[in-house]
């Protein structure tokens, strides 16, 4: 995986050329390791950060065909369903172990708090 991250992707990112056979070749290298059970894929946060915005202006290249910029746009969206149901699925987690934490006030305590009874102001008791 670390492979894909550290060493592939930049690779992909220094080739100057923007020829259709080349950038074809690009997608599909990028989707065998979105796709590479061995590595479990690329991770969402490699994908909304660099492997998404790499993409997007190759995909607009003149140089391709329909069929080609197609098969750039599908290769797209399915990062993008990627990210959403990944960040969805962390979010969640999130959510359910912030609701099931503990509430821990902040500040002194009521017990360390006095009333002054000509105003209705808290005093604290304690010394900061």
């Amino acid at each position: 995986k670390w492979i894909i991250i550290d060493e592939v992707i930049p690779l992909l990112h220094s080739i100057p050329s923007r020829e259709p056979a080349v950038l074809m070749a690009i997608l599909g290298i990028i989707k065998v390791a979105m796709t590479s059970t061995k590595s479990g894929g690329i991770p969402r946060e490699i994908l909304a950060t660099r492997v998404i915005p790499f993409l997007v202006p190759i995909s607009i290249e003149t140089s391709l065909n329909l069929n080609q910029f197609n098969a750039y746009m599908s290769t797209i969206k399915d990062m993008l369903q990627t990210v959403e149901i990944e960040q969805r699925k962390k979010l969640e987690q999130l959510s359910q172990q912030a609701a099931n934490a503990p509430i821990v006030p902040i500040g002194p305590s009521t017990k360390d708090m006095s009333f002054d009874q000509k105003s209705t102001s808290m005093v604290s008791s304690q010394k900061i």
